[in-house]
């Protein structure tokens, strides 16, 4: 084995060294990622109001006016064999029915439904809790085997020594 293998073969297993021991002594030091901090959680609330449908078996008549006449013509029994028709002025009436959870609106000759307003609240409150983390950047200290340049002996060689590691980047 030449003196050339020796050296590289010594700076592999160095550097493998290096890594492996840099690893080890690292994960000892690191925090796990669910410690729990000093920051105190921030809660938001959202309040949603939605309308429901509402059966109403006998509705209350609030008030109730004239809203204007039409001419219809009607049939008029004379006996059980015949029938005849009559040209009659028939009113139109307008009744309102309200209460606190609806209010409709009804025309009376052929009734038709105007208008028709359910209100039936319903209070939907969404409760977000978030807690802020803070994550310090991790300092790893351990050994390391590196390639530099000498200046005193004027010659790239390996360096064995320890050395401090600070992430540039924390997730």
């Amino acid at each position: 084995m030449s003196s050339k293998t020796k050296f590289y073969s010594l700076i592999a297993i160095g550097l493998i060294l290096a890594i492996g021991l840099g690893f080890i002594a690292g994960q000892s030091r690191v925090a796990p990622r669910t410690a729990p901090c000093n920051i105190p959680p921030t809660i938001e609330r959202d309040t949603v109001w939605l309308t429901d449908t509402v059966l109403i078996p006998e509705p209350k008549e609030i008030s109730s006016k004239l809203a204007g006449e039409v001419e219809a013509v009607l049939p008029i029994a004379t006996d059980s064999t015949s029938t005849d028709s009559a040209r009659v002025t028939v009113p139109i009436e307008r009744k309102v029915y309200a209460d606190s959870n609806y209010r409709a609106v009804v025309e009376d000759y052929r009734p038709s439904l105007v208008s028709l307003e359910i209100y039936q609240p319903k209070e939907v409150i969404t409760v977000t809790k978030t807690q802020s983390r803070l994550i310090k950047p991790k300092i790893v200290v351990g050994p390391s085997l590196t390639i530099g340049y000498d200046p005193l002996r004027g010659q790239v060689s390996p360096v064995i020594g320890i050395s401090v590691t600070v992430p540039l980047i924390v997730k």
